[in-house]
């Protein structure tokens, strides 16, 4: 509601020109989130931030290939 985990989606998103640096980032603040808040919550909050990160790198497609590859 406050428009935190857009901001953070935002900046986060705005390494993915450097993936390494991206996936760093990403496990990095949401180990520190984690920290601070319960687990549940950066899930379900991180979930829409990995969501409008792979459909901006245009890795949607590859995240509903393997999950179909998968067989489960």
């Amino acid at each position: 509601m406050g428009g935190f985990y857009t901001w953070v989606a935002w900046r986060i998103a705005s390494l993915l020109c450097r993936p390494r640096l991206f996936l760093f980032v990403a496990m990095l603040t949401s180990a520190v989130l984690s920290a601070i808040l319960a687990n549940d919550i950066v899930c379900l909050a991180f979930m829409p931030v990995l969501i409008f990160t792979a459909v901006e790198s245009r890795l949607l497609g590859l995240v509903f290939s393997t999950r179909t590859g998968s067989g489960q």
